[in-house]
């Protein structure tokens, strides 16, 4: 291995461990003089590894820091050897992570200067020191009792003074004790939590036992994420990101301005970084064609086939950024942003990169058509960063202006088909008409036709019909048969030669040269325990649990780590154990109103948050990778946990989609409407009901054997439609709103009410109210919009105010809250009297109107 090889290996692991002594200082019992943890050597040393002002050392955490890493001397030299690990030799391992905060080498100073970039400030004047020296307080270590609190509820937030929430000390978990506490700021608690979490960190950095540089390194980020999320890196000025997010940030910035001073000859000079140079790239890319391409299906074998072509879309976008980190030669931390199709990373601004970036452009271009035609196409580009614009904290603009790149790729796709003489698909491949006599085969589920000589499939329905589908489908459907099963995703490069094909299916999503098996813990303890031969160099993936470092695994240098996934469970048939279909999901028409429901659902305005959601002096690289990954906990994470919580939601609903900041969810309408407003309730909580954050969203009710695909076209007007809704003249509210019955509603009035209504309509109908009133209340609701709309007279409110009145009078004695309710919103219909109508756009006749609606179909469920 060469030594710039070794040197970047330093340099990343060096940034991805240079602030850990903040997590193990907060474990300490004790200050610096005191400590037990601190062996006297580090003690001696502190002048060496801390930068001393006023004759007093500062930035002590660092001491921590070396004690860490020597605590894991032996771990640390089986990735690098005796001579670059040494604790005593500039350049170093030991050197390079300690000594970021009093550098006396050019390379010491690259993860200076990238703890810098990620804290979005020039340090060399930075009044800051120490947290235990200046933290307002009484005693010295007040510092440990303050928690971390929220990236949401510093959204749009101008002073620290507002923030309420303390996060709990926890390590990461799909458990609502995760969640903000309210008033929980500083906790006298908070240092013997700190003290749990940190043991329970180091049992397990014990179990990695991989020599493996990459290995290591990437199953180290990932047991970061799980003890360091809710350390915060700074109860100063970060102290809304958390330490995970800091490091890997650190770590990321390392490695690419290590390659931009390398590319332009400065590795001896890193001032010739100056304000105006540009040494970042951050690279974007997105999948256009998504909701074509998974919903646009035929057949009753629909359901069957969604989950899979869903998931695949997440392996395919999975398997572009995995390709590109590799032709790159950067690593896991350089991901800021990866779901939903689209993907941001850090790479650093060189010619070797661009090229590489545009090859693999075109590379992508052409796979992607190759295997599915236009039906997807795949957008990437880059922007550069200057020093200026991270340390005047603009890089929201970069995210703007490469967005506007993405956007007009995708308006201009294909285009380097046209350009340029060597691409394989051109002219001929648009505009010359197919020969299509009508006698082609098609796959019975996608309708596409089947080529001459294309690899198919059979499948069998229940009925024990065969139907022929392209491979490609065939490996979709067995893809979402397996995920219901699936605890781990085994990543390799090669395919495993040994594993039985037919019971292990790989999937290579477009051959970007990734190959994903999918298998449970019994297969995982037969496949690595039991065979002969062991599986070596693979990446294991826990899906939905952070306990992912098993000791037991064989295998060489495996990276080991844990992703969360929105959905990999879904109801099943109690006999045939299919997967439910969308008709079963519906309901049985023998017991009531048979109907499905179709959600969507996104987060209010987020492209603008990522762009100005911050205040000018909160705009860091360590801040917008902890947005991303919260978002990320509670679409891809959190939500499992909301659904396997409810017996209904776990029967009849199917997430077929959740990640990033939306979903896409089918199942029975009246249990889907519940799902949705628990999505929303949890929502607010995860983000500390910050009321700048919204999530808004429409339903589709359809015929259980409705066509998905339109169904899934109505429920995008849906939210469309709520993403539109404003209060009365624009003023109040805006989005944060869920469309029901065609109606958008404001999740925290609106719908408030139009629910109350319903539930007090299903109490008294039919057992004290005839059930026609629902009727009578659609009938006035429609005269009034009639009468409105041609400026009639509005009689209805008398007419309707009479026949309310005798429908009270006509009730019996013993119905008194009945009649009450009758009096009320008929008092309420006629003045038009509801407690929001200043805010709304409604009046109480139109809410009172979906409540019926609404009423009228689950009295029939």
């Amino acid at each position: 291995m060469s030594k710039k090889d070794i040197d970047r290996q330093k340099i990343y692991l060096a940034g991805l461990l240079h602030d850990i002594g903040k997590f193990y200082q907060r474990a300490d019992d004790n200050g610096t003089s005191r400590s037990k943890e601190l062996s006297d050597a580090i003690k001696q040393n502190q002048n060496t590894y801390c930068p001393v002002k006023n004759g007093v050392p500062t930035h002590k955490h660092v001491l921590w820091t070396a004690q860490f890493i020597l605590d894991f001397e032996e771990i640390f030299k089986r990735v690098f050897s005796e001579n670059h690990f040494a604790y005593d030799k500039v350049d170093s391992f030991f050197q390079l992570a300690v000594k970021h905060h009093n550098p006396v080498s050019e390379i010491e100073k690259i993860v200076q200067l990238a703890d810098w970039y990620s804290s979005g400030m020039d340090r060399e004047d930075d009044p800051i020191a120490q947290e235990e020296i200046i933290h307002e307080g009484k005693r010295w270590d007040d510092f440990k009792q303050v928690k971390m609190v929220s990236i949401f509820e510093g959204i749009l937030k101008k002073t620290d003074k507002d923030y309420k929430y303390g996060i709990p000390v926890e390590k990461l978990s799909l458990k609502e004790e995760c969640f903000p506490e309210k008033g929980k700021r500083k906790d006298s608690g908070a240092p013997e939590a700190y003290k749990s979490i940190w043991d329970g960190f180091t049992r397990e950095v014990e179990k990695i036992k991989s020599s493996s540089f990459d290995a290591f390194a990437n199953t180290f980020l990932a047991l970061l994420q799980k003890y360091t999320s809710s350390v915060p890196s700074s109860t100063q000025h970060l102290q809304d990101v958390s330490l995970f997010d800091h490091l890997k940030s650190v770590a990321a910035l390392s490695i690419c301005i290590y390659d931009y001073l390398d590319a332009n000859n400065k590795l001896d000079n890193i001032k010739s970084i100056s304000k105006n140079t540009k040494p970042l790239l951050l690279v974007g890319g997105d999948i256009s064609g998504i909701q074509k391409f998974i919903y646009d299906i035929i057949g009753s074998d629909a359901a069957k086939n969604l989950k899979g072509r869903s998931f695949y879309l997440k392996l395919l976008a999975d398997s572009v950024v995995s390709s590109l980190l590799k032709k790159l030669d950067l690593y896991d931390a350089n991901i800021i942003y990866s779901s939903g199709g689209g993907f941001y990373l850090l790479a650093p601004n060189t010619s070797e990169s661009i090229n590489i970036i545009k090859a693999f452009e075109n590379e992508i271009t052409t796979k992607l058509f190759k295997e599915h035609n236009t039906s997807l196409f795949f957008a990437l580009d880059v922007q550069e960063i200057s020093q200026e614009e991270i340390y005047d904290r603009e890089i929201g603009n970069a995210w703007k202006i490469l967005t506007q790149k993405l956007s007009k790729k995708k308006r201009q796709r294909y285009k380097t088909f046209f350009n340029t003489s060597e691409s394989e698909i051109g002219y001929s491949t648009f505009f010359e008409p197919d020969e299509v006599t009508g006698e082609e085969k098609r796959d019975r589920i996608t309708n596409d036709i089947i080529r001459e000589n294309e690899n198919i499939k059979n499948i069998s329905d229940r009925d024990g019909e065969e139907k022929w589908v392209k491979y490609s489908t065939w490996e979709q459907i067995e893809l979402g048969k397996k995920l219901k099963e699936t605890d781990y995703i085994i990543k390799t490069s090669d395919k495993i030669p040994y594993w039985n094909e037919k019971k292990d299916i790989s999937i290579n999503p477009c051959q970007f040269g990734t190959n994903y098996y999918f298998i449970n813990q019994n297969d995982l303890y037969n496949k690595y325990f039991q065979n002969k031969a062991s599986v070596d160099k693979t990446t294991i993936i826990k899906l939905n649990k952070p306990d992912f470092l098993n000791s037991e695994i064989s295998g060489k240098d495996n990276t080991l780590g844990f992703e969360f996934y929105g959905g990999n469970d879904f109801p099943v048939d109690n006999l045939t154990r299919w997967p439910k279909t969308f008709d079963e999901l519906a309901g049985d028409e023998n017991t009531g109103l048979k109907r499905l429901g179709v959600l969507r659902m996104d987060v209010d305005n987020l492209g603008q948050i990522f762009i100005n959601g911050f205040d000018s002096r909160m705009k860091t690289f360590s801040r917008y990778s902890t947005l991303s990954r919260n978002l990320d906990y509670f679409f891809k994470g959190y939500l499992n946990k909301i659904w396997s919580n409810n017996d209904k939601f776990k029967a009849y609903t199917y997430i077929l989609y959740s990640g990033g900041d939306d979903l896409f969810i089918v199942g029975k309408w009246n249990y889907l409407i519940e799902f949705a407003e628990a999505i929303q309730s949890e929502f607010k909580k995860w983000t500390c009901y910050n009321p700048f954050l919204g999530i808004s969203g429409g339903i589709s009710i359809v015929p259980g054997k409705f066509p998905i695909a339109k169904a899934a076209s109505m429920a995008e007007k849906a939210e469309k439609l709520a993403k539109s809704h404003k209060g009365k003249d624009g003023k109040y509210f805006e989005k944060n709103s869920f469309t029901l019955l065609d109606t958008p509603l404001n999740w925290d009035d609106e719908y408030l009410v139009v629910k109350k209504l319903k539930e007090q309509l299903c109490e008294f109908i039919p057992e004290s109210i005839p059930k026609t009133l629902l009727m009578k209340i659609q009938t006035f609701a429609i005269m009034k919009a009639d009468q409105q709309k041609k400026g009639q007279n509005e009689s209805w409110r008398w007419l309707m105010a009479y026949d309310f009145g005798r429908a009270s009078n006509r009730l019996k004695s013993q119905h008194v809250d009945a009649r009450e309710f009758l009096t009320e919103i008929q008092k309420n219909s006629f003045t038009n009297n509801w407690k929001e109508r200043e805010k709304s756009k409604y009046e109480f006749i139109d809410l009172l109107n979906i409540a019926a609606r609404w009423a009228e179909m689950e009295i029939r469920s």
